[in-house]
């Protein structure tokens, strides 16, 4: 572009100045400028307005020496990073904005575009061609305003769907370390509405919920299984004492606390609530016709004991001769004992 614009300066300069006629050589190499302009650079556009039609080479702006095929440099420090516009005169309904269109031998292979949904809701799809996907471009992925997103569905149902047809659609988190370095997941709660801000939990806050659902004959999700940690006390300098309690389904309705860990007392109950429990481990049996025992020990190993009790001070008191042993129990109330013979 430098030699067009020179030549034509040079030539034009002389022309129009009285006391010096262009020479032969001044109006060739104009002409050769010129030629070499139109075959480099055609400005004479058609359509909906004049711009550029075909540009050859790396493309810069604002740059004299681009490394890409385009490239922007702003170099204002005061002034924000340079932007792109694709700007849509669409006035309505489900249109696409815009496109970016990744092509290898005539066929688009990725593609990622702005598109309405319904009234000022927009969303961004992007889009890829596979074997897998019939040959096709389809949208493996989109990002709605409201902020959900969906991979392998373009209506998430919930902040993050993750959805695949005819395949399992499984999520690997995969730590590749040759120290103590292991793969971790969290599910954390502050008790704000606002994003980033740290506000202390306080005692009765679900802190997090895994659950598992399959669809019902109303056509909706319905619960067969899920487990929740709940915070049981105020919160501590470092930790929080919490209880996690799973919730199983029959087809009739919940059962609750079918198994829950309290970490406020360190009990373990079948059937009991966070702060019911009467002994580090408790079982309900909390019907009475269902016509089975609350514990069933099954040993298949005869070689074994069934049972161990450890330790005199821990519920065996030793009787009158070394064969006989007692376990204390509390009925209702009243301590009662055991009488154990040893194994002869």
């Amino acid at each position: 572009m430098a030699k067009f614009t020179d030549a034509v300066r040079a030539t034009l300069t002389g022309y129009f100045n009285a006391h010096d006629v262009p020479t032969e050589a001044q109006f060739t190499a104009l002409i050769l400028a010129i030629q070499e302009g139109i075959e480099e650079h055609d400005h004479s556009g058609t359509g909906d307005g004049d711009g550029v039609r075909n540009l050859v080479g790396p493309v810069g702006i604002n740059e004299p020496n681009p490394t890409e095929w385009l490239h922007i440099t702003e170099t204002n420090a005061a002034l924000a990073g340079p932007s792109i516009v694709l700007e849509s005169n669409h006035s309505g309904g489900t249109e696409e904005m815009g496109r970016l269109i990744f092509t290898l031998a005539a066929t688009d292979v990725g593609v990622i575009a702005a598109k309405e949904l319904t009234a000022n809701e927009y969303a961004l799809n992007f889009m890829a061609w596979g074997v897998s996907a019939g040959s096709a471009l389809t949208t493996k992925m989109v990002l709605l305003g409201g902020g959900a997103f969906g991979l392998g569905t373009t209506i998430p149902q919930s902040f993050a769907d993750f959805s695949r047809s005819d395949a399992i659609p499984d999520v690997s988190i995969i730590c590749y370390d040759d120290d103590d370095t292991e793969s971790r997941l969290y599910l954390r709660k502050s008790d704000t509405d606002a994003i980033g801000t740290l506000a202390q939990t306080d005692e009765g806050d679900w802190l997090g919920l895994i659950g598992f659902q399959g669809v019902n004959t109303g056509s909706n999700w319905g619960y067969g299984f899920y487990m929740y940690a709940i915070q049981r006390a105020a919160a501590g300098a470092s930790y929080m004492a919490t209880a996690v309690i799973c919730n199983t389904f029959s087809s009739a309705g919940s059962n609750p606390n079918h198994l829950m860990m309290d970490g406020l007392t360190g009990h373990t109950g079948f059937s009991v609530a966070a702060g019911s429990t009467a002994g580090k481990v408790h079982i309900d049996q909390s019907v009475n016709d269902a016509a089975i025992p609350v514990l069933v020990l099954d040993q298949a190993d005869v070689s074994e004991g069934l049972i161990n009790f450890i330790g005199s001070d821990r519920g065996v008191i030793s009787g009158a001769t070394a064969s006989l042993e007692s376990i204390r129990g509390d009925i209702g109330g009243v301590i009662h004992r055991l009488a154990l013979y040893a194994d002869a």
